[in-house]
């Protein structure tokens, strides 16, 4: 993803939009839930690594935006609060939940993450294998690069909306993330995933 390329789900949260958001318009509400509520889920679910959990993990965090809607003036503030607020939910619920972990990732989870294995490989890895793969690697990352990546490929963000979010030195964010992904490249090759059969 480059920083300057649009993200489709995000056109309708302009300045506009965060202003309706801020009065309450039910437009304005709906097209930033249909803006970030996926990616929400996304990144929530790195953490909580349970599906059903990280929805009502998102819900939470538009209930208390919506509640809190006044403080919002611009998109970028509105982004960095909403996964901020997404990752400290994400955290308390899964100390408070007992819940079953799931295996693997959905479809659309991976998606975000843009693997694709390459065709000449005898038999293609199957999705929720490649999914179970992803999700133990990012598990042995470290807490801050695992939040990275999760901004980064779950949560869509740029730099400079990751940097704000993750309260780190925005000269910092892209070295974090070619570490992060170098480290879940050697997770995957370990578990016999070729590098150069698994395009980023």
């Amino acid at each position: 993803m480059s920083e300057t390329g649009s993200r489709p789900q995000e056109a309708a949260v302009d300045s506009r939009a965060v202003e309706g958001f801020r009065r309450g318009d039910p437009q304005a509400v709906a097209r930033v839930v249909g803006a970030f509520g996926k990616r929400l889920v996304g990144f929530i679910r790195v953490f909580t690594r349970n599906q059903e959990v990280a929805k009502e993990v998102a819900q939470e965090v538009f209930v208390e935006a919506c509640r809190k809607r006044e403080q919002f003036s611009a998109p970028e503030e509105l982004s960095a609060w909403l996964f901020t607020v997404a990752k400290r939910k994400a955290i308390r619920a899964t100390e408070r939940k007992s819940y079953t972990h799931e295996i693997g990732m959905d479809r659309e989870a991976l998606d975000h993450l843009s693997p694709s294995v390459a065709p000449e490989q005898g038999a293609r890895l199957q999705l929720d294998q490649l999914g179970g793969h992803l999700s133990q690697a990012l598990d042995k990352l470290p807490p801050e690069e695992r939040e990275i990546l999760a901004l980064r490929y779950f949560g869509q963000l740029r730099i400079g909306e990751i940097a704000e979010t993750a309260r780190i030195p925005m000269g910092s964010v892209g070295g974090k993330i070619d570490r992060a992904l170098a480290k879940v490249r050697r997770v995957l090759e370990e578990k016999g995933i070729r590098p150069e059969d698994v395009k980023w």
